[in-house]
């Protein structure tokens, strides 16, 4: 990490474009072979910023990889989904410097890999993709369509049972979970508090009863994550006490030192990379 910011420093030192880029590719390698997950993760994202600005296709190339791979190896869904973000919004920004229609391609192409529904909602928007008409009939579909009843405040009770009984249907605990928290995020912005502390129970009773307990640690650490990039950090640090106390419950040692460190880091790259 130490020879990567000192890298950093020296490139911002210099101005001849032959030594900038002997140094930006450099810090690229160097990124790439850190063996740590969350660390590599955190440095790629930085030097990101000196390829998005200065860096040509095969730096752009080499970080994206890096990435990928990454991401391959995390265990909480939205910074997965984060790492795909900006891999998608740095092809977007190097289609911008050279309009080559296959840069673009790519960058849609790695926003449909994005499994955060809507992380990749907001992306597509961006990339002014049309999403697909039957995408209105998924589970976070019928989330949008209610949202701005929820903001004006016009949402039903037919409205919240329709909608809690589609989220139920969904087979995946760990899924539920993360659409009551979106919910809970979209009616604390608006300032419906009742509305949103309902959504917010309803995510953590799925949470709860989720198996093993590895799992259940980061389906809780991921609601954290998700709670804290929208700036709830009171409520973000609450729930990420209970996720460290699930993962202090873990008998395998190796795998509870893992978990732990891996609630740790994750919280530590949204407050140091959430865009």
């Amino acid at each position: 990490m130490e020879y990567v910011d000192a890298l950093a420093a020296v490139f911002d030192m210099i101005s001849e474009p032959a030594q900038r880029k002997e140094i930006l590719s450099a810090m690229c390698h160097t990124v790439v072979s850190i063996p740590s997950p969350y660390i590599r993760l955190s440095m790629l994202f930085d030097v990101a910023r000196f390829a998005e600005n200065y860096g040509d296709e095969e730096e752009i190339d080499e970080l994206l990889e890096g990435m990928e791979k990454t991401a391959g190896s995390i265990q909480i869904p939205f910074i997965t989904a984060m790492t795909r973000q900006r891999m998608a919004r740095m092809l977007f920004s190097f289609y911008r410097k050279t309009g080559k229609p296959a840069v673009q391609q790519r960058a849609i192409d790695v926003v449909s890999t994005i499994d955060d529904d809507r992380i990749r909602y907001s992306m597509m928007v961006q990339l002014e993709q049309a999403m697909p008409q039957s995408w209105m009939n998924t589970v976070f579909g019928r989330i949008l369509d209610c949202r701005e009843k929820i903001r004006r405040g016009e949402y039903t009770t037919k409205d919240m049972v329709a909608l809690d009984r589609t989220i139920r249907a969904a087979p995946d605990r760990a899924k539920r979970a993360i659409y009551y928290t979106e919910l809970f995020l979209i009616a604390r912005n608006a300032g419906q508090h009742e509305l949103a502390d309902r959504m917010l129970l309803c995510a953590l009773d799925e949470a709860r009863i989720i198996r093993p307990l590895s799992r259940r640690a980061f389906v809780l650490g991921d609601m954290a994550c998700r709670i804290y990039a929208e700036r709830y950090e009171d409520r973000s640090r609450e729930i990420l006490d209970m996720a460290v106390s699930e993962a202090l419950n873990i008998r395998d040692t190796a795998v509870r030192d893992e978990v732990y460190d891996e609630l740790d880091m994750s919280i530590r790259v949204v407050q140091e990379h959430w865009l």
